[in-house]
């Protein structure tokens, strides 16, 4: 699952719910020294590390990793959090290696906006962090690798991204309607676990078997699943471009098709939107840009990471 860290305010909070973990629900722990799962040009992944992360997804999905009978399922969600590992090392030494950084003074205001989307204060947000069994160590590491990805897409991918004037005036007379000043949108938003199969749930809500609500209790990752991953009323102009490009091909009650943000797929659902004034091609066009630009720079990340997976020596000993 690879695509683009294209915008850490709008899409670090993702992470929260990522670094938290279940001790209780580790893998059994032979008495031995510890494992190592995967080495990744020379920098070691131990099997103790990978059980730490992979504990959470054993308990989102529902999975009791001492039961053998759940050897297969435990086996496909290691193998999923091993490979976001790698590419997490791969573009953290491919940071390095162009000298750009990630400073604790720009990691501490992205805590502090991720409290804040979480409408809290920092007291409280750093006690939920422990509550879910996480530490404040685990998610300040997310946020850099986050911040450290995002500054390699706009060194090495984004200038090198265009989007005409044709291309803009183009799109902005097929879809005129969909730009007003003032406008807000009524989202509700699943980020999948790396244990779900997103295009199995999404067939399922569109079969009307599966409602979006309960596959947002069940399956994210984001923000307010008890909730239904409801986000509520958003300013246009405060949603993220990926998430923008979704829901301007979608009708009220529409939901998208499975789509990346940050580390992983996504759904999201147009619950209602309210709208102003038509805004002029002058207004549209940075707004068109971000929607034009954004699957040609995931696209490019695609092959960005690939590209460091094979010229990297990874060395997998699961």
């Amino acid at each position: 699952m690879k695509t683009i860290r294209c915008c850490v305010a709008a899409l670090v909070f993702l992470a929260m719910p990522c670094i938290a973990f279940a001790a209780s629900n580790e893998l059994p722990q032979p008495v031995v020294l510890n494992k190592i799962a995967a080495v990744v040009n020379g920098e070691i992944i131990t099997l103790h590390d990978l059980r730490r992360h992979a504990a959470a997804e054993f308990v989102r999905a529902g999975i009791n990793a001492s039961d053998p009978a759940n050897r297969a399922q435990i086996d496909r969600i290691m193998s999923r959090v091993l490979s976001v590992m790698i590419e997490d090392i791969l573009l953290r030494q491919e940071a390095e290696r162009l000298q750009i950084k990630a400073s604790d003074s720009d990691v501490d205001n992205e805590v502090r906006k991720l409290a804040q989307r979480n409408q809290m204060n920092m007291k409280d947000f750093e006690a939920r962090v422990v509550a879910q069994g996480g530490t404040m160590e685990m998610l300040r590491e997310r946020v850099r690798n986050t911040i450290l990805s995002q500054r390699i897409v706009n060194i090495q991918i984004a200038r090198k991204t265009v989007v005409t004037a044709e291309e803009v005036k183009k799109y902005f007379d097929a879809h005129q309607n969909e730009f007003a000043a003032e406008r807000s949108v009524d989202v509700s938003l699943i980020v999948f676990a790396p244990s779900a199969d997103p295009l199995d749930v999404y067939k399922k809500i569109t079969a009307k078997t599966l409602s979006f609500e309960d596959a947002a209790k069940k399956f994210s990752e984001g923000p307010s699943p008890e909730n239904g991953g409801r986000l509520g009323m958003i300013k246009w102009d405060d949603l993220a471009a990926p998430f923008k490009a979704q829901v301007v091909q979608l009708k009220d009650g529409e939901i998208s098709e499975v789509f990346h943000a940050n580390t992983r797929d996504c759904l999201i659902k147009l619950n209602g939107s309210t709208s102003g004034r038509t805004m002029t091609l002058e207004e549209a066009t940075p707004e068109i840009e971000r929607i034009l630009r954004e699957p040609r720079l995931q696209e490019r990340f695609t092959e960005y990471t690939d590209q460091l997976r094979s010229r990297a020596v990874i060395d997998i000993r699961l």
